[in-house]
């Protein structure tokens, strides 16, 4: 068997997996989600225009975030390229979240692609989110204090002691 026919068998293979989960609804889980987005990759090559292309097509933002991210693409990226797609920004951090991503990362990349600093902030410090550290600004400054109460030089060190 020929590298062309090879090549023609496992295209027709992957129409045929995109066709089966578009007849059977769409996606239903994370395991749909997977081979949904593997399949995809294998033709697109990148995994900017596969998660832009799942989204579009027929997947929840927020379950297409979580499975790439868990397969092992970078959450910056993920995260970016779901927001460029016009999914709900909630639905992304709901899944980058989901996925382990840290809050500042989760932020910042929020922020590259476009959304608002003060709503993915509001979102972040949600309760739902575990208030993941965010301080809304108006927020009363947090007093701090040396250890050990009201001297404020630390502890004293005997220059003997050297």
């Amino acid at each position: 068997m020929g590298k062309l026919e090879r090549v023609v068998i496992i295209m027709a293979v992957i129409i045929l997996l995109l066709v089966a989960i578009m007849v059977s609804g769409g996606v239903a889980d994370a395991k749909d989600t997977r081979s949904l987005i593997s399949a995809k990759l294998a033709i697109e090559k990148d995994i900017c225009p596969t998660v832009k292309s799942v989204i579009r097509e027929n997947g929840t933002a927020s379950v297409v975030v979580t499975t790439a991210i868990q397969m092992g693409h970078s959450a910056c990226t993920v995260v970016k390229c779901a927001i460029e797609e016009g999914a709900s920004l909630e639905q992304v951090i709901f899944g980058a979240v989901a996925a382990g991503a840290s809050p500042d990362v989760i932020s910042r990349c929020c922020t590259e692609a476009g959304a608002r600093p003060a709503e993915v902030a509001a979102i972040l410090a949600r309760e739902e989110f575990g208030g993941l550290g965010y301080t809304p600004p108006g927020s009363p400054p947090v007093a701090i204090g040396f250890p050990g109460g009201g001297r404020s030089g630390g502890i004293y060190i005997s220059p003997s002691g050297f």
